[in-house]
């Protein structure tokens, strides 16, 4: 399956044990995409497939790392996570 996610942003803010998006054997893509994550999981997981990260902003308040690439190729073009950690306003 391919998913390309384009000028959109993701907010889960209270996600406890989940994941925000999780794709098994998926090309996932997000171009000029923004995620607010908060829990125990990381805003992105891949489990296997590719994922590919463009232009994006990724703030992710997290016990996991921030995205989690299992067995899945990665790609980035300029992203980032603003540093240091703040709380949500």
């Amino acid at each position: 399956m391919r998913v390309e996610v384009r000028d959109i942003v993701f907010e889960s803010r209270n996600a406890g044990e989940a994941a925000c998006v999780v794709g098994y054997g998926a090309q996932m893509i997000f171009d000029r995409t923004g995620f607010r994550h908060g829990g125990d999981e990381p805003a992105i997981y891949a489990d296997g497939g590719t994922l590919d990260i463009r232009n994006s902003v990724i703030e992710a308040h997290t016990i996991a790392p921030a995205i989690v690439a299992d067995g899945a190729g990665a790609r980035s073009m300029r992203w980032t996570s603003p540093t240091p950690r703040r709380a949500w306003s």
